[in-house]
């Protein structure tokens, strides 16, 4: 038995699959329930993809459906260590191990995973269920805080004394508010959109639509706008960045772009095409302008000069793992940032080297928050990252869009002190 198996190890190996081939013959051999076959692929696809969170579970996945509880728990031990919790206790392929002694330790080292870590204070609650938020951004001059909705189509004010008021609305030209930016320097809060199937009133003709809208704070009047709408295309406009100059890059999550709205210009031109990133999450610029810090959902973080528009990759050392971020905010030695993709969500510190070029830390600042569901995208002010902690997008049901309003609660946005940028 034990030379067959070498045997078939070898046969494996002598082959020089992809990953993505290797990972269609694992799945083969899972859905046949040849366990062994299974193990073999999924080592190699993490020989090749070291690391990598998903070929790890399958490693565990593999060695528990074969008995190997030592094994498997292993895998799952690094995955934590990753701050990752891949809900193993509920997956049938561990059911074989779940009375073992080493599951049970391994249930001790989640436990700690799973426990909040809370940095922050509750800023205020909305009352008006339903709104999706999107963003919150607070301005330091007035007080006020601003939140987007991407259903409700309109930006929620809540002034420094308590007040809350719509600021602006469907008939400002607002599609759903995905993402808020606010220029202190001149007055101006900056809008992100995107015609995404469950906001109120959508049109089928709206499909794929997504731009900026620019306010004045002051007045709340609208200063302008800069759409995007090509048929058959899709865009939807996240995180943006501005520059001293007033110009804005802004992720377009849709069409995995970067494109820039210059300051007074009413076009959304391209900065940087989807053959240059997998799935772009969120942006920032070095201090002094020169780069643009782009997170890929594919490939990590890179630095694009922003004159020559050539790119490298930002080192990130295998103790640290910084899928499922999303957006990027600046801080004096790195980033601050939402890490909404992964469980448990949780806000993270990224330092830098001196020159920029290679993580050097990852430091959970908050964690498992209680008011969790899907937190979304925050802005720094005053040494604080704002941010909303319960979008409830979860709640849209994937098949037909609709979301279920009734079910929902207040929206909480909190505020967490990261120290100045």
């Amino acid at each position: 038995m034990l030379l067959a198996a070498c045997c078939l190890s070898a046969g494996l190996k002598a082959q020089t699959d992809s990953p993505e081939a290797l990972n269609a013959r694992a799945v083969s051999a899972y859905k046949a329930k040849d366990y062994a076959t299974f193990l073999i692929l999924e080592k190699q696809i993490l020989t090749l993809s070291p690391g990598d969170p998903r070929a790890l579970y399958n490693v565990a996945s593999a060695e528990a459906l074969l008995g190997h509880a030592a094994e498997a728990v292993a895998q799952l031990d690094k995955l934590l260590k990753l701050h990752l919790d891949f809900s193993a206790e509920k997956d049938p392929d561990f059911a074989s191990i779940l009375k073992t002694p080493e599951w049970r330790q391994y249930r001790v080292h989640l436990a700690a995973l799973q426990k909040p870590v809370v940095g922050s204070s509750i800023a205020f609650t909305l009352s008006e269920k339903g709104l999706l938020a999107s963003s919150a951004a607070l301005d330091e001059a007035s007080g006020d805080t601003y939140v987007g909705s991407l259903r409700e189509r309109k930006i929620v004010k809540r002034a420094k004394d308590g007040t809350v008021s719509d600021f602006a609305t469907e008939k400002d030209g607002l599609l759903g508010v995905s993402s808020l930016l606010i220029d202190s320097s001149r007055h101006q809060l900056f809008a992100g959109m995107a015609a995404l199937p469950f906001i109120q009133n959508y049109r089928t003709e709206d499909e794929g639509k997504a731009g900026i809208c620019v306010f004045d704070l002051a007045t709340g009047r609208l200063v302008r706008s800069a759409l995007l709408s090509e048929p058959g295309e899709h865009h939807t406009l996240s995180q943006m960045a501005e520059d001293k100059h007033g110009d804005i890059f802004v992720v377009d999550t849709g069409s995995s772009e970067i494109r820039r709205l210059r300051r007074s210009s009413t076009e959304l031109e391209l900065f940087l095409s989807s053959v240059v990133f997998e799935s772009p999450r969120g942006l920032a610029l070095s201090s002094d302008e020169r780069t643009l810090y782009v997170v890929d959902g594919g490939t990590g973080i890179w630095a694009v000069d922003v004159l020559s528009i050539d790119r490298s990759p930002v080192e990130v050392p295998p103790e640290f793992w910084l899928g499922g971020i999303s957006g990027l905010s600046r801080v004096a030695d790195g980033f601050v940032s939402l890490q909404s993709g992964a469980q448990p969500n949780r806000v993270v510190r990224i330092r830098l080297n001196a020159q920029g070029d290679k993580v050097t830390s990852v430091e959970t600042l908050e964690s498992n928050h209680p008011a969790y569901e899907t937190p979304m995208l925050g802005n720094l002010a005053g040494g604080d990252f704002v941010y909303v902690a319960n979008s409830q997008l979860e709640l849209i049901d994937p098949k037909t869009g609709l979301f279920p309003a009734d079910r929902a609660k207040e929206t909480v946005v909190l505020r967490l002190p990261v120290g100045k940028e």
